[in-house]
């Protein structure tokens, strides 16, 4: 049977991949800080009766000892094999850069890209070995268009997709394989667990009033998690997947954009256009 270890299990994204998963036949290590936290997934894989594929594992990725304790629990049930490592544990701040303290902005810098770093360097060895293996790594439109107010997310995401690209290509002779996922704006609990920094005396505090109406909108109006189910599942599954899956319209529209006019001015327009944000001296 083949196994995967997927962080940020307990919901989202990466609840929804691992009772997938399982009913496809893989054991599946769902990793979170608190295990309580993933009753639902717990509920929905009994539904299925397939409670022996599932393993709830904590893990905190900010943490090495934490990783490296459950990363030895996986292989103690396996046998010593590991075929896939989803890292899919992140959050966001949401708050302008000056009003942000370092250790803030450090914090998403820390799960975001070190997290998934830390777990990778935990398997890379396990399939190595074993001359097989496939890493994935979620990113997003972040990359593409980032928003006022989430410049460490953007930043963190930035980061992520250069070490995969690197990663990717040292890993390849020895048969490990590295996936990007690039997911647009789905109604997960994601948002539900942005940390809003905003200091009452803010000089940004107009920029607020004028962006929250059209990100509120813009959370509302995310697409079913359950559509990008298919790309999460193709990324660990497809024999020679590619490098990067773009997931929903929105990806598609920014990444298009991106490629086309290599232009910041253009895709910094189309950002304040939809976001509502007041325009600076960049025109497209």
């Amino acid at each position: 049977m083949q196994s995967v270890l997927i962080t940020g299990a307990s919901s989202g994204f990466g609840q929804l991949t691992a009772i997938e998963l399982t009913r496809l036949g893989w054991q599946v290590f769902a990793a979170m800080r608190d295990p309580s936290s993933g009753a639902g997934l717990k509920d929905a894989v009994r539904v299925l009766g397939l409670t022996e594929r599932l393993h709830l594992v904590p893990m905190d990725v900010t943490q090495v000892s934490s990783i490296d304790a459950a990363v030895a629990q996986v292989l103690t049930i396996t046998g010593g094999t590991l075929d896939a490592v989803l890292n899919n544990a992140g959050f966001t701040t949401m708050g302008f850069f000056e009003d942000m303290s370092d250790a803030q902005a450090r914090s998403v810098m820390e799960t975001n890209f070190f997290g998934a770093v830390a777990v990778t360097r935990a398997a890379v060895p396990i399939m190595r070995r074993a001359g097989h293996g496939r890493i994935v790594f979620v990113s997003s439109n972040a990359v593409n268009c980032p928003h006022p107010t989430m410049t460490m997310y953007a930043a963190s995401k930035c980061a992520l997709e250069g070490f995969a690209e690197g990663l990717a290509m040292e890993l390849a002779p020895f048969g490990v394989e590295v996936v990007v996922l690039q997911p647009g704006n789905h109604r997960t609990p994601f948002g539900s667990n942005v940390k809003v920094i905003q200091p009452p005396a803010s000089a940004y505090t107009a920029l607020w009033q004028a962006l929250m109406p059209a990100l509120e909108a813009l959370g509302a109006n995310g697409a079913e998690p359950a559509n990008a189910l298919p790309a999460f599942v193709q990324s660990i599954v497809e024999p020679g997947a590619p490098f990067l899956l773009p997931i929903g319209r929105d990806v598609k529209l920014f990444s298009r954009l991106r490629r086309r006019t290599r232009s910041f001015e253009a895709r910094a327009w189309a950002v304040r256009h939809f976001v509502g944000f007041p325009g600076g001296r960049h025109r497209p």
